[in-house]
């Protein structure tokens, strides 16, 4: 597994029905938008409460990808929201 050395990113995630949305904090700019259907896993980080990711494929490269977020509020309960919403949605 190839080790990434990318600079972590403030960014806004925003969850709704079809699919998520990730937003550069600074400069408004997308950084991913992903329909539901592309994500095949979610889990909780087993070392840090505030922490989650996600696998899916991306739509045009068709390469799967993990997304690590680190949450910088008290949102635990969010959170877990956040994956029971991801486990729901494969469901379907």
């Amino acid at each position: 597994m190839q080790n990434s050395k990318r600079k972590s990113v403030r960014a806004v995630l925003y969850v709704h029905g079809d699919g998520l949305r990730v937003v550069d904090d600074e400069t408004k700019g997308l950084i991913v938008d992903q329909t539901i259907e592309k994500v095949s896993f979610c889990a909780p980080d087993r070392n840090y409460e505030r922490g989650f990711s996600y696998i899916c494929r991306d739509g045009t490269t068709r390469r799967w990808m993990c997304h690590g977020f680190m949450a910088v509020r008290e949102s635990v309960g969010r959170t877990k929201k956040l994956i029971l919403f991801f486990r729901a949605a494969a469901d379907r």
